[in-house]
């Protein structure tokens, strides 16, 4: 169904100042790319008092809503403001939407981590997991269509929502252009001075959150012979949050701090020069929605381990040495065997650049718009 003229509202909060989640890349690459294919379509844009928007395009109008209590935000005010600028349809990036809207709403599922206690994380209040997981029940029945990354985030939805199957969209999450390998000795020394890396390293780049087995990776890397620790660091990229403390402790009872360099933040603009300089990327999760740090260490011409559970093994294929995330010593000896083996590691690298070529940020943006115009 082709449509000429189309009022898309988007919820864009997500994008602020000094801090850039998985989320806000996902909106940034659709804002950057979205009015170049349907430059007919306006895409009104709903924010807060704390966006930034750093993308500006003719076919863009952003529309400031003051946020206080993030419930009356979503439910009260967004409703409003989408009848008042006569949106034909709404476009979340996440689970949150009115429940009563005006207008068609597409909600985008990225993972079910929050409602998933297969693995190890820090206790919660069932009361509030049970309140949360109610409302995002309740948003997915209501929403017109559900976009989801992965066929595998895809199944637990319906497990977890009882969700009809074609109400729900796969739409993979693509790579950016930036991220290619890097061979300017140059570029690639100077990113490794102004983060502290003074050898060659094993990379892991995400969140700290339970989830991400970080712990486990620090303990196959300490089981490592000491003289492939002499010769290669730890470096772990991710945001110093509550789960930090415990990561340093455990670095520190292990007595390998100085061999392990934490990076709080780190530049878009350096992100594919540490990707590229690392000698592999280990990424031993235990549940991703997609995993699109394994796809960028690919697309670098960096060679992955990666977990063999959830959408892990849908999004490498054949690309990655897979490991059971649980089993710290099999991660171990999966680095020590691709640190010591320069075939293989050329081998994943190749395998690696072929499939994230599949995966890429056009094709991401298309589907996504393909689902908007044929939902309506």
């Amino acid at each position: 169904m082709k449509i000429e003229s189309l009022k898309i509202g988007v919820d864009i909060r997500e994008l602020q100042n000094d801090m850039m989640t998985g989320m806000g890349r996902y909106l940034l690459n659709f804002l950057e790319t979205a009015p170049q294919c349907k430059p007919e379509w306006e895409f009104i844009l709903f924010c807060n008092q704390n966006t930034t928007l750093g993308v500006i395009n003719d076919n863009f109008k952003k529309v400031v809503i003051r946020e206080g209590l993030t419930f009356y935000w979503d439910q009260i005010k967004l409703p409003l403001a989408l009848r008042k600028e006569k949106i034909d349809l709404f476009l979340s990036p996440y689970n949150k939407a009115p429940i009563i809207s005006p207008c068609r709403v597409i909600i985008t599922i990225h993972d079910l981590a929050p409602f998933l206690s297969f693995f190890p994380q820090r206790p919660r209040n069932p009361l509030f997991i049970s309140l949360q997981k109610t409302l995002n029940n309740l948003m997915a029945k209501r929403a017109d269509l559900i976009i989801t990354v992965s066929n595998n985030s895809k199944k637990d939805i319906i497990c977890l929502f009882n969700v009809a199957e074609e109400k729900i969209k796969v739409v993979y999450n693509g790579v950016g252009e930036r991220f290619y390998p890097i061979k300017d000795k140059v570029i690639l020394d100077s990113v490794r001075k102004r983060h502290g890396i003074a050898k060659d390293y094993i990379l892991y780049i995400g969140n700290l959150k339970p989830h991400k087995n970080v712990p486990g990776l620090i303990n196959a890397y300490n089981m490592l012979p000491e003289n492939l620790k002499d010769n290669y660091q730890l470096v772990i990229v991710g945001k110093k949050d509550k789960n930090f403390a415990c990561l340093f402790n455990l670095v520190r009872t292990l007595r390998i701090l100085d061999k392990v360099v934490f990076i709080d933040f780190v530049r878009d603009e350096d992100m594919p020069s540490l990707y590229s300089s690392a000698t592999i990327f280990v990424f031993p999760s235990f549940y991703e929605g997609f995993g699109l740090p394994v796809l960028e260490a690919m697309a670098c011409g960096v060679p992955v381990i990666t977990s063999r559970l959830a959408s892990l093994p849908e999004v490498v294929d054949d690309a990655a040495n897979l490991v059971n995330p649980r089993d710290t010593k099999e991660i171990g000896m999966a680095i020590e065997k691709l640190l010591v083996d320069s075939s293989l590691r050329g081998d994943l690298v190749a395998r690696g650049l072929v499939q994230s070529s599949n995966f890429s940020l056009d094709k991401t943006v298309k589907n996504i718009l393909y689902v908007i115009e044929n939902s309506l």
